[in-house]
């Protein structure tokens, strides 16, 4: 089940993330070298995949 469109933030207390995290990451995985994740206390990080893009940073 690909997600029709990836927000800008992730919020892992949206109801996007917990529908099916898996598919979530995956999306991320494939779509997005960089992707801001705001968790459930309201505090951002940035998630980096990609072992490439995280060498070249």
């Amino acid at each position: 089940m690909n997600q029709p469109h990836l927000p800008e933030v992730l919020d892992q207390s949206s109801e996007l993330f917990h529908t099916d995290q898996y598919a979530t990451y995956r999306d991320i995985l494939e779509q997005r070298p960089v992707t801001k994740v705001r968790f459930y206390d309201g505090s951002s990080v940035w998630l980096v995949n990609r072992y490439d893009d995280v060498r070249a940073a």
